[in-house]
């Protein structure tokens, strides 16, 4: 089976040593794949299974500090670079900077953000519930800005589970999915197809988790938009 990554990757080409990082290491025979967060200096951590759901929670702390958590395990702790980020939107399989581009192709559910730097613990105990109750559904607490279940089946919107929010809205070749690892999912063409939030979210003391499921890379999944956006994306190397 070819191992995927799950990477940052920043402007700089500077890139931390991914060799002894997290336990889903592949020997250098092997092609690698990454999730690269731009505009940070860099890391890597592995994805092995595409054939499977994978969940992915990215910190970032007050002070520029980043965490890259996959399946509950951390992988990735960097500093960013010290740049005056304003995020003023969150698009979905899609890089927005000048126009739309960089199209992520496969399945994303139960995005949740939040406007506090969650835990290791919380991380840990909400993958751990998934894998003994087989149960993935995120919950809104104090702190969730955005939640979305993607459970719609039809339409162009998906809902903002926080009460009052505006729902976001879906362009191009999308489709809902009921392989889900939560009910429904979104599926992406990674052609023209992407969403739009519509939500301003603050540029630190911010957690962003998802669920994706792709085996083509080179597409971005999640970008916080706006002066120096931060591209979440799926990439082969």
């Amino acid at each position: 089976m070819i191992p995927f990554l799950f990477a940052a990757v920043a402007l700089a080409s500077c890139k931390k040593d991914i060799d002894n990082v997290g336990s889903n290491n592949s020997t250098s025979s092997q092609k690698r794949f990454y999730i690269s967060v731009f505009y940070v200096d860099g890391s890597q951590a592995e994805i092995l299974d595409t054939t499977k759901w994978h969940y992915v929670a990215v910190l970032f702390y007050p002070d520029r500090r980043c965490e890259i958590y996959i399946d509950g395990i951390k992988e990735v702790d960097y500093y960013r670079r010290n740049l005056n980020y304003q995020y003023t939107d969150v698009y979905l399989a899609v890089s927005n900077y000048l126009n739309f581009h960089g199209f992520y192709k496969g399945y994303l559910d139960e995005l949740r953000i939040s406007n506090v730097v969650r835990s290791q613990m919380e991380i840990q105990d909400y993958y751990t519930n998934y894998l003994t109750t087989n149960k993935a559904a995120q919950v809104a607490d104090a702190s969730t800005i955005g939640l979305w279940h993607f459970n719609e089946s039809s339409g162009n919107t998906f809902a903002n589970s926080i009460q009052g929010a505006q729902s976001g809205a879906l362009y191009g070749g999308y489709s809902f999915s009921s392989a889900g690892i939560n009910g429904n999912s979104i599926y992406f063409n990674g052609v023209d197809a992407y969403g739009d939030c519509k939500l301003k979210i603050p540029s630190s003391s911010l957690t962003i988790e998802f669920w994706f499921k792709s085996s083509t890379p080179d597409g971005t999944i999640l970008q916080p938009y706006g002066l120096y956006s931060t591209n979440i994306s799926f990439i082969a190397q």
